[in-house]
C-alpha cells in the first residue's frame, strides 16, 4: 500500500569520485538525508546553472554524516559544512545524482 506523506525524507549514500595522481580516482562516500520535493518544486530549479544546482542542493539536503575534517575527526552537519560541500563541484553533482537516482527508482517501483 502506498502512503502519501507531505514530509517524506530518505537517507542514501553519496559516492564521490575524488581525483588523485596519474588519472586515478578514489571513491569517497558519506551519507546524506534528503527531503523529497514534489516534482513541480524540483523541476522549478535550473539544474543547468551552478546557482540553480546549489539552490536545489540547499533545498533537498537536510543533513550529512560520515564526513571527516582534516584532523580525521567527524564533522557535524551545519549550514557552513553544507556550503563547503556544495562548493566542491563533484560533491554538488553527486548530491543531485544521488537524489534523482533515489527518486527515479522510487517512481519506477510504484
Amino acid at each position: 500500500m502506498f502512503k502519501i506523506s507531505q514530509n517524506h525524507a530518505f537517507t542514501h549514500t553519496v559516492k564521490v569520485q575524488t581525483p588523485i595522481d596519474d588519472d586515478e580516482f578514489r571513491t569517497d562516500t558519506f551519507k546524506a538525508r534528503f527531503k523529497m520535493l514534489p516534482s513541480n518544486e524540483a523541476e522549478a530549479f535550473d539544474l543547468r546553472s551552478p546557482e540553480g544546482t546549489k539552490d536545489f542542493v540547499r533545498a533537498v539536503v537536510l543533513s550529512t554524516e560520515d564526513i571527516l575534517g582534516e584532523d580525521n575527526k567527524p564533522m557535524p552537519h551545519t549550514p557552513e559544512l553544507l556550503e563547503q560541500l556544495i562548493s566542491v563541484y563533484a560533491v554538488r553533482i553527486e548530491f543531485v545524482n544521488t537524489y534523482f537516482a533515489a527518486v527515479t527508482k522510487a517512481r519506477l517501483g510504484n
